[in-house]
C-alpha cells in the first residue's frame, strides 16, 4: 500500500529521485503531479535544494534540473586542483582563439564532470559546460571520450550496442578526437580530445562546443591544445582523484 504521509525529508528525497538521464528536466507543476502534493510545498522544497546546490533552475525555460552540492563541487575541485589551474590558461587560449566555449572534463560518479570550463557571451551556447555539471557519457563527445578509457567490459554497461562501441573507438584512434552533433541540442556540435597521463592513460577530455562548421575547423588548434595539456600533466606527473558513490 503506497505511503500518503511523508515527511518534508521524504518528499525531498522523492523530488530528487524523478530527475533522469532520460528526462532531466522538470517544471515545478509537473513535479507537484507527480509527487501528489501541492505546487507550494513543492516550490519550498525546491527552494531548499536550490540554496544547497542539489537542484538548479534554468531561468529561460524555468525548468529544475538536478545540479552539485557545492561541497562536493569544492571537494573535486580541490582534490583535482593540479589539473584545474593546468588546464585554465590552455582554456582562455582557446576561447580567446575561437570564440568558442572550452572545457575540461573527469569521470566522477559513473558520468561526465566538468571540472573547468569557460563559456563565451552566446545564448546557443550557454549551461553546456559549466563547471559543476553533471550528464551521461553519450551526452557529448567528452563523455565519450571519457567512457572510452574505461574498460570494454565497463563500457557495455552505458552503451547496449557493441557496434556503437566499436564506432567510437575508430574514430578515436583513427582521428584522435570524437565528434558529436545534435547530442543536446539539434545545430550544436561538440569535438574532443583525450588528456593522457605519463602512463598514456585518459584522465581528462578537452572539448569545444559551436556550430558543426565552427568545430569543424577548430580540430587542429583543440587537437593541439590536448597534447599541450597532456604534456604539462606528464611534467607534474599530474593524477585525477575521485570521490567514492
Amino acid at each position: 500500500m503506497q505511503k500518503e504521509n511523508y515527511s518534508s525529508l521524504e518528499n525531498a528525497l522523492r523530488l530528487m529521485n524523478i530527475f533522469t538521464v532520460e528526462k532531466p528536466e522538470y517544471k515545478l507543476n509537473e513535479l507537484a503531479d507527480m509527487l501528489s502534493i501541492a505546487p507550494s510545498t513543492v516550490h519550498r522544497l525546491l527552494t531548499t535544494l536550490r540554496s544547497e546546490g542539489f537542484v538548479v533552475k534554468d531561468s529561460l525555460s524555468n525548468k529544475y534540473r538536478l545540479g552539485i552540492s557545492l561541497r562536493v563541487l569544492e571537494s573535486v575541485i580541490i582534490k583535482n586542483t593540479d589539473l584545474f589551474h593546468l588546464s585554465q590558461d590552455i582554456l582562455e587560449q582557446i576561447v580567446l582563439r575561437t570564440n568558442l566555449s572550452s572545457s575540461l572534463a573527469i569521470i566522477f560518479q559513473e558520468s561526465t564532470f566538468y571540472l573547468n570550463a569557460i563559456e563565451v557571451d552566446n545564448p546557443l551556447f550557454s549551461k553546456f559546460s559549466y563547471i559543476g555539471k553533471q550528464c551521461s557519457f553519450l551526452s557529448t563527445s567528452a563523455g565519450k571520450v571519457l567512457l572510452l578509457s574505461k574498460s570494454d567490459a565497463d563500457i557495455l554497461g552505458f552503451v547496449r550496442e557493441q557496434s556503437t562501441v566499436s564506432k567510437l573507438h575508430s574514430q578515436l584512434q583513427t582521428n584522435g578526437y570524437i565528434e558529436s552533433h545534435d547530442d543536446n541540442r539539434l545545430g550544436i556540435s561538440s569535438i574532443a580530445v583525450p588528456v593522457k597521463n605519463k602512463q598514456n592513460e585518459t584522465i581528462a577530455a578537452l572539448e569545444i562546443i559551436g556550430t558543426k562548421k565552427q568545430v569543424q575547423a577548430n580540430i587542429r588548434m583543440i587537437e593541439e591544445a590536448g597534447i599541450k595539456l597532456s604534456n604539462k600533466v606528464k611534467l607534474q606527473s599530474v593524477g585525477v582523484s575521485f570521490i567514492p558513490h
